[in-house]
């Protein structure tokens, strides 16, 4: 029912097509400052997810400067992501003065954060595929030449596909770490930025963070749901597996 009276109070109800191209659908979801819905791009003939950003016309030019700058950057981050375990970004577009689009793959399962709270504890066997699966894209990022740290780990930035598999999404906290910082660490931007829960110990440090340890604690908290609701710690087994041997 709140998902229904959000769509129909929604400014973004009226519009049919965007950038004569997508055409929108339903709501999925709304935040702070932006509304998700479903849509269907008709150019490459595929449902499509559209994030809609609205900025607050009561908004600070400065304010308003630093949403866009935060936008872009993570826009230039994600439009270069090509993995089978993390949500491709399509497309970007200005709707006006004060709106812009992201163009994002739809995944029409539920959020990992959903699974969790329906099904408190899963089974092992579709936990480790799960796990697997995210570590893939977790590795894919420790891999590129310029490396990325999400920064917000946690089980709703996991989305699973038709075919139940769990890509990882939402890059507005990621960073990219610059080749001149190497295996020394880097500098920590601000202190506890994410989610309080899912965090690694060093971001509430204002220290420089071996790298590493940084990919390693973030994916582990947020990974850390196997035993009950409040996402206890993984078998020793199972972090062994897949951080030392895959990660480091």
């Amino acid at each position: 029912m709140k998902r229904i009276r959000d769509e129909d109070g929604s400014r973004f109800n009226n519009y049919q097509i965007l950038n004569h191209r997508y055409a929108l659908l339903n709501l999925l979801g709304k935040g702070g400052f932006s509304e998700v819905y479903k849509a269907y791009d008709l150019l490459e003939h595929r449902y499509v997810a559209c994030k809609l950003h609205g900025l607050n016309a009561q908004w600070s030019e400065d304010k308003k400067q630093s949403y866009i700058r935060h936008a872009i950057r993570e826009y230039n981050i994600h439009k270069t992501l090509v993995h089978c375990n993390i949500v491709r970004l399509w497309d970007t577009f200005e709707i006006d003065q004060n709106t812009f689009c992201t163009v994002l793959e739809y995944c029409s399962g539920k959020d990992l954060d959903a699974v969790l709270k329906a099904t408190p504890i899963l089974p092992e066997k579709e936990a480790r595929i799960i796990i697997v699966q995210i570590f893939q894209g977790l590795v894919y990022l420790n891999k590129r030449v310029q490396k990325i740290i999400h920064y917000d780990l946690k089980p709703g930035n996991v989305l699973f596909d038709e075919l139940g598999v769990a890509k990882v999404t939402d890059f507005g906290l990621s960073k990219i770490v610059d080749d001149d910082v190497g295996s020394q660490g880097m500098e920590l931007t601000s202190q506890g930025a994410g989610t309080y829960w899912y965090l690694p110990p060093e971001c509430f440090e204002l220290s420089k963070t071996p790298l590493i340890s940084s990919k390693v604690s973030g994916s582990l908290y947020e990974l850390a749901f196997i035993e009950n609701s409040q996402y206890l710690e993984l078998s020793g087994q199972i972090i062994s597996l897949f951080c030392y041997n895959r990660l480091l």
